[in-house]
């Protein structure tokens, strides 16, 4: 029976420390993989200039996106604009008022 109790004890043990570690470990696994972000196109009904923060006042990015071409929609800022996924590092922005309005469109 101390045979029993002895390997009962040990693989208790760990298990235990599988359950500690398992969560800290995924999580570490998680929190280095990109975020994955959805993205719903949209179509330019105007030309729309791109910037590189959600105001005018910031610098422009590129040439904007030409009347009649779409555009890759992550979210909609409260303040009425779209963060567009760029192929760049960072997203751009442009005034959601240029393109057509889409009724389901994420918030930022």
């Amino acid at each position: 029976m101390r045979k029993f109790a002895r390997s009962a004890a040990v693989a208790g043990a760990g298990f235990a420390l599988a359950a500690v570690l398992s969560p800290v470990a995924h999580a570490a696994g998680q929190a280095q993989a990109p975020e994955a972000q959805g993205k719903i196109w949209v179509h330019a009904h105007e030309h729309a200039q791109t910037y590189k923060e959600a105001t005018t006042h910031s610098p422009k990015a590129g040439s904007g996106i030409r009347k009649g071409e779409s555009a890759p929609v992550i979210c909609l800022s409260t303040t009425g604009w779209y963060k567009i996924a760029d192929a760049g590092p960072s997203p751009i922005w442009a005034e959601a008022q240029h393109f057509e309005s889409v009724v389901h469109m994420p918030k930022c």
